[in-house]
């Protein structure tokens, strides 16, 4: 069953919405000029934003790609994004703080350079930054307020894995819930819920050697690039 999660989080209610037709809920901008990256960014914070766009989850990058398709496959120009090198901490990060996914879609040309964007294919690549695609705007919250994470739901099925990452490990009271903390965390790739333990375990990287039969395990597994 293809499952799509939209979430809403609100200082007292959350809301959950499950649909099963693709989408999802992002509150990204196209800016409508082409500037470098640091007048973009200065842009977006002047139409309200925090900044460019973090797209660090496969749901997000799809829904950029779908709002960008004109700038790119007409115009053929890429689009900067809230990710670039920070040499306070001498590393690559989105800007709420997160490290890059290892499956997310990068070119390798250009690597080192500091400011990321979108490319005219649909995947990520590295410039100096000084060049003038468009940009898209977003908020940095982390976790994020509005959030969506798209994928397959099973019930009566256990991953058996053979390594994986405990991203989160604690009781839920529904698979909702369990579902629901791995489309907070852009680094899930899975998340289990044991009805009969209440138990909920958020998975990152992971190999897979298959399935067995589990009444009790309810599993979520996430899109992936």
């Amino acid at each position: 069953m293809e499952l799509n999660i939209w979430v809403l989080l609100h200082t007292i209610p959350t809301v959950i919405v499950l649909r099963h037709t693709a989408g999802a809920m992002f509150d990204f901008r196209l800016t409508d000029g082409r500037l470098n990256f640091t007048a973009q960014e200065d842009k977006c914070k002047s139409m309200g934003y925090d900044g460019l766009a973090i797209l660090s989850t496969p749901e997000a990058l799809e829904y950029a790609n779908k709002m960008s398709i004109y700038i790119r496959t007409v115009l053929g120009r890429g689009l900067y994004v809230g990710h670039h090198f920070h040499p306070d901490t001498n590393e690559f990060l989105w800007d709420d703080g997160t490290v890059m996914r290892s499956d997310t879609p990068i070119d390798i040309y250009s690597i080192n350079d500091n400011y990321t964007r979108i490319f005219i294919t649909g995947t990520f690549s590295r410039g100096v930054g000084l060049t003038n695609p468009f940009a898209i705007c977003g908020n940095h919250d982390n976790p994020p307020r509005q959030s969506s994470a798209s994928g397959s739901i099973k019930h009566g099925e256990q991953l058996q894995t053979t390594t994986r990452t405990v991203l989160s490990e604690g009781t839920a009271v529904s698979y909702m819930e369990c579902f629901l903390l791995c489309s907070m965390d852009s680094h899930c790739r899975f998340a289990e819920f044991n009805s009969d333990l209440l138990t909920c375990a958020v998975i990152g990287e992971y190999t897979s050697s298959g399935t067995t039969p589990n009444a009790h395990v309810w599993t979520f597994i996430r899109q992936t690039f």
